[in-house]
């Protein structure tokens, strides 16, 4: 009874309680932001209980000091609950700020937005605290695979598994596959085929070297192309002349017509050559952030890769069915399909925000850049001449096959580790390092004598081979912004001008100097072009 008398009292006497409200909001303004002590709440929570209640439950209370009690615990629950939502929509309203300032200064240097990047762009207003938690919530379910990944290497879970996370990564991946195959099956296709109609080894080789041209002059056009008006109709125009191109060989072959036209045909094959692996880097360059494009380019090119270690195999076993004709003739029609497939699919996904058009040779940094690409062409021109010449210098030339496998699953390694982890160097220093490493890799070649620690060895140099080209595709992003597209095609045909020139300049240097000359020279191309990238170091 004492105690329902106090509470009734004080219930009774307002001013007691507003003089006792100021003085608390008083000592919280001298704290900051200090929760009040629990005796405060309690009192305060037993006051306000009394008066919330109906006039029955008001009446019942000031006579019972249990149900005071316990409606003095109902207001603290209740203040307590309130409290851990205001905390919580403080919280968010403070990450969403911050989030908000990323996506700005993201907008300002052109990079992709991600999830509400637009709002933050425009300047609109955010959503709501709840309903942006949800949307976020929903985003990594659907679109990141599962929430598992949020707790593995970070939030989103490793690069690889971010990058194929996004919609329509996976299955662009797996069209760019089947797209890619006649890249390595054309070459051996059209010598197999004109050799077979004319009865010349050499007019074979001029049919071959035509189709390389081809696709070494093809590269740039198509890149400025897809800079102006995108990557769908470049790849339907491409795929067409190509498919085409290589079914009148055909024909033209199977009639009996002069070897000019074959030749042209080939050339025209060339030119056509769908530009699938540079499609690939500029589509997920844009939407991965600086963090995953290395993992995008790494990608890219384990795509290119075993596309290139298949598409033979499978032209192998098509010719052991058939003939060389109908083989070259399946593949391209599948390689057909795969470009129109993969062209659907990259015009399916979510647009990227354009970064506008810019030249190639603005920033005298790309000159560099691409005669470091030229010397890693060199290089590896340089390794297909002198696999040969070793293996049939210890008069096993069967053993050709495996030491260019072990090369390639050395690539594809190599590729696999490098992009799956956040590289915080920088650029050109890691450029320097990786061509370093191949030059020293590959010297050792010159003095090894036995076959299997060559294979070794040459899986060793692979490992660093892939990598070299990813690093030299992120400098690409950073001194051809803008024009992307036209950069990576004079990437391309710098690295097939120096498979070139080094084959020629192996085969010369093997033919004078012996069989070991071939890797000495592919070190010192190796060697040189790390020498080149010492005035990125400094200008960057």
């Amino acid at each position: 009874m004492r105690e329902a008398g106090r509470l009734r009292h004080r219930h009774e006497d307002p001013q007691r309680l507003r003089r006792n409200r100021r003085h608390r909001r008083a000592q919280e303004g001298a704290a900051g932001r200090e929760v009040p002590e629990r005796h405060h709440v309690q009192r305060q929570g037993r006051a306000h209980a009394l008066r919330a209640l109906p006039q029955q439950d008001r009446r019942r209370g000031a006579a019972s000091a249990e149900g005071a009690r316990r409606a003095g615990q109902r207001v603290l629950r209740l203040h307590a609950r309130r409290q851990r939502r205001r905390q919580r929509h403080e919280n968010l309203g403070a990450r969403h700020l911050a989030r908000r300032r990323r996506r700005a200064h993201r907008a300002r240097r052109g990079l992709p937005l991600g999830l509400g990047g637009a709002h933050a762009a425009r300047g609109d207003r955010l959503p709501e605290p709840e309903v942006a938690e949800s949307v976020r919530l929903l985003h990594l379910l659907i679109f990141r695979g599962s929430v598992r990944q949020m707790t593995r290497n970070g939030p989103g879970g490793s690069p690889y598994r971010r990058l194929l996370g996004l919609p329509g990564v996976a299955a662009q991946a797996v069209l760019g596959f089947l797209a890619q195959l006649t890249q390595q099956v054309a070459p051996v296709g059209i010598v197999l085929v004109v050799q077979e109609a004319s009865g010349s080894l050499a007019l074979a080789g001029v049919a071959a070297a035509a189709f390389s041209v081809g696709g070494g002059m093809g590269r740039p056009v198509q890149g400025r192309l897809m800079d102006r008006r995108g990557t769908g109709p470049v790849l339907a125009v491409t795929a067409l002349t190509h498919v085409t191109a290589l079914l009148a060989l055909l024909g033209c072959a199977h009639a009996g017509w002069p070897w000019w036209t074959m030749t042209a045909l080939a050339w025209v094959a060339g030119i056509g050559l769908p530009p699938i692996s540079v499609s690939m880097r500029i589509a997920w360059g844009r939407r991965t952030g600086d963090d995953g494009r290395t993992a995008a380019y790494s990608l890219v090119y384990l795509v290119q890769e075993l596309a290139m270690m298949v598409g033979p195999l499978l032209f192998g076993l098509l010719i052991a069915v058939a003939s060389a004709s109908p083989a070259l003739g399946a593949v391209a029609a599948a390689a057909g399909l795969g470009t129109v497939a993969f062209s659907r699919a990259l015009r399916s996904e979510p647009g990227a925000p354009s970064r506008g058009r810019g030249r190639v040779f603005a920033d005298r940094r790309m000159l560099v850049l691409l005669s470091v690409v030229l010397l890693h062409g060199c290089t590896f021109g340089a390794l297909q001449v002198g696999v040969p010449a070793l293996a049939a210098a210890h008069h096993v030339p069967a053993a050709t096959g495996l030491l260019i496998a072990a090369l390639s699953l050395g690539g594809i390694t190599g590729a696999a580790a490098y992009g799956a982890r956040s590289w915080r160097s920088r650029v050109p220093l890691r450029l320097a390092g990786l061509m370093l490493a191949l030059g020293l890799a590959l010297a050792p070649l010159v003095l090894i004598g036995s076959l299997p620690l060559v294979g070794a060895v040459l899986f060793a140099g692979g490992l660093v081979l892939n990598p070299a080209l990813t690093t030299s595709s992120l400098l690409v992003d950073e001194y051809a912004a803008g024009a992307e597209g036209e950069a990576f095609g004079w990437v391309s045909t710098a690295l097939g001008t120096g498979g070139a020139a080094g084959a020629a300049v192996a085969g010369l240097a093997g033919e004078g100097l012996g069989p070991g000359a071939p890797f000495l020279a592919a070190s010192a191309f190796a060697l040189l072009g790390a020498a080149l990238t010492l005035p990125l170091l400094r200008r960057s």
